[in-house]
């Protein structure tokens, strides 16, 4: 479905995106709950699945959602919703939880080196260690742990996620404040913004990622590409009415008071005439009609 799409900017920030990534101590994925699975960054979930847990926003837009599930790799999903502040006392209650986690593991492994250290040495190292504590020299002990925490003693949790998907919307709600820039427009976010949580913990915010080998065509449906910007709209729009045909959904018709056909060209058609997207001489003005159903179909005004 149209072009591969890979410039040098999603390049570079796929990889600024994986370093800091690496040295965060709990990753947050941000998905559309329309979607899950096609909005997830598989790539970066494989590697760091020992520290993600996914929040799946606009859940409002999903009828019947429940409060979380288990993906089939195992991951932990919280449905989230910014409107109704759903999953925010469950989100930030496993942040905690992984937190003290990280806290109580660092502690054993400090306990374990002392200990080591208390019994593995011999009388020469005991005096001389003694001799240095009297000479008020200190030693700096490292505390063998990973990632941030180690590091600072701060825990720092990333949120990543595909263009527009809502990660600045669930920073905004975990932290009770307006802390991210938020707004539809795809790349609102420029740069990472670390918020504090208080707790010891900050968290910070992260351009979107674009998958390096998806389709213009598919990162539209994914509300992650412009639609102006798209040289195949029509294919586009006319894959997304197919898909409800064979779901036989009706949320596209009730969104836009038609009826439905077999035909995606018969139903941009309808659409553009309940719209009076007409043009001179009455014809219908299908462009109109196709630009209007992948906008509102990433705005959630109509979902599978």
């Amino acid at each position: 479905m149209g072009r591969e799409h890979r410039s040098g900017f999603e390049r570079g920030s796929f990889r600024d995106v994986y370093k800091a990534l690496r040295e965060c101590d709990i990753a947050i994925e941000v998905v559309d709950a329309r979607n899950i699975e096609g909005t997830r960054l598989h790539r970066l979930d494989r590697t760091f699945k020992s520290k993600l847990v996914i929040a799946a926003a606009k859940c409002d837009l999903v009828l019947g959602c429940p409060k979380e599930m288990r993906t089939r790799d195992g991951q932990h999903v919280i449905f989230t919703s910014t409107r109704s502040a759903k999953g925010k006392e469950l989100l930030f209650e496993e942040i905690l939880r992984m937190g003290q986690g990280i806290r109580d593991r660092d502690a054993l492994r400090r306990q374990k080196k002392r200990e080591k250290r208390d019994t593995s040495g011999d009388i020469y190292s005991q005096q001389i260690g003694r001799q240095a504590a009297g000479m008020g020299g200190q030693r700096h002990v490292k505390t063998g742990g990973t990632g941030a925490f180690a590091a600072t003693g701060m825990i720092k949790i990333m949120v990543f996620g595909i263009p527009n998907v809502g990660k600045s919307s669930i920073i905004n709600m975990v932290a009770s404040r307006k802390v991210a820039r938020t707004g539809f427009k795809v790349g609102v976010t420029r740069g990472p913004q670390w918020v504090s949580l208080g707790k010891g913990m900050l968290l910070c915010d992260s351009p979107g990622v674009v998958p390096m080998h998806s389709s213009k065509g598919e990162l539209a449906l994914k509300a992650a590409y412009d639609v102006d910007r798209l040289e195949d709209t029509e294919e586009v729009a006319e894959g997304l009415i197919r898909e409800f045909v064979l779901e036989k959904s009706d949320k596209l018709a009730k969104c836009y008071g038609i009826e439905m056909s077999d035909n995606p060209e018969e139903v941009l058609e309808r659409i553009a005439i309940k719209r009076n997207f007409v043009k001179k001489g009455g014809v219908p003005d299908i462009e109109r009609a196709i630009v209007t159903v992948l906008r509102d179909f990433q705005k959630g005004k109509f979902v599978f």
